[in-house]
């Protein structure tokens, strides 16, 4: 009995450090995300919200710092409504392919090649500062994630094209 108690001591303490070390690794991971913030504008040194916060915060189901750059830097202001649908797929669409599957890359149109690079851009800067942040990510990973599979078809079923129509552009 004595033995029993001295083990469920020994248990709680090492429970109480490990939730203690969760604790510290939370507390590097908020300094990471917060110097993201940062660095990227969206809050002041003091850690007050910017209007750039204050925009992604609103942004929901979709990666809200990337949309909040293409926003803030003007991406969408140029483009017309098809175009924009068609960039926003790129949120929207997950590739469920092998890693290295050496399939050919996605042809977008041409119209869609800027706003598309535009996309790119921004997320390899997004990465790079969660990178020099010290946040684990990886920036190829990122970009990639971010697929032009769709550019082409979204737009077609955004002015009622018919499943049947959709699939004989695939």
């Amino acid at each position: 009995c004595a033995q029993r108690s001295e083990l469920e001591r020994k248990c709680a303490t090492l429970e109480a450090k490990v939730e203690a070390g969760r604790s510290v690794l939370q507390m590097d991971d908020l300094r990471n995300r917060k110097r993201v913030l940062r660095r990227l504008q969206y809050s002041s040194p003091a850690d007050i919200i910017e209007q750039k916060g204050r925009v992604a915060a609103e942004v929901a189901l979709a990666d809200e710092l990337l949309i909040t750059e293409l926003i803030f830097t003007g991406v969408f202001n140029p483009l017309t409504p098809d175009q924009v649908v068609a960039l926003l797929s790129c949120f929207t669409f997950e590739v469920r392919k092998k890693k290295d599957d050496g399939g050919p890359a996605v042809k977008v149109k041409e119209e869609l090649d800027g706003p598309l690079r535009s996309l790119r851009e921004a997320a390899r800067r997004i990465a790079k500062v969660c990178q020099e942040s010290k946040m684990a990510l990886d920036e190829d990973e990122y970009v990639d994630s971010f697929a032009p599979d769709m550019m082409d078809l979204a737009p077609a079923w955004g002015k009622n094209a018919t499943l049947g129509e959709i699939c004989k552009m695939t």
